[in-house]
């Protein structure tokens, strides 16, 4: 049985993404030109990268509601996630960074949760 590392894995799941959002596009091209139509070469670009964004944009959020939906079929709720201000939580960071030297990092949770 062969293994496969979450690297690996994560990789694979990435480029197959990338590849369906690539796939899509070109097939949308290729249909449009078909039919006679001209595309920009900025439209198809731009529909390339803003395509790969939008669809794990939509992965994520259905599988947050599906895990929603899977904890309160069960009785149970999700754990709380922290909401920072900035944008990947930088300001959760930085606080837990100053607490690490004048204290415990986990002292900021509760404040967190309180939010």
């Amino acid at each position: 049985m062969a293994v496969v590392t979450p690297g690996v894995d994560l990789i694979a799941r990435i480029l197959g993404l990338l590849g369906i959002v690539i796939g899509l596009v070109a097939s949308l091209n290729a249909a449009a030109a078909h039919s006679g139509y001209q595309v920009p070469t900025w439209i198809v670009l731009a529909g390339t990268a803003f395509g790969l964004p939008v669809l794990v944009t939509i992965y994520i959020v259905s599988q947050e509601v599906s895990k929603g939906r899977q904890a309160a079929s069960m009785g149970a709720r999700v754990v709380p996630q922290a909401q920072g201000n900035l944008i990947g939580n930088i300001d959760i960071l930085k606080q837990m960074m100053a607490n690490l030297k004048s204290g415990y990092p986990g002292q900021i949770f509760p404040f967190i949760h309180n939010r």
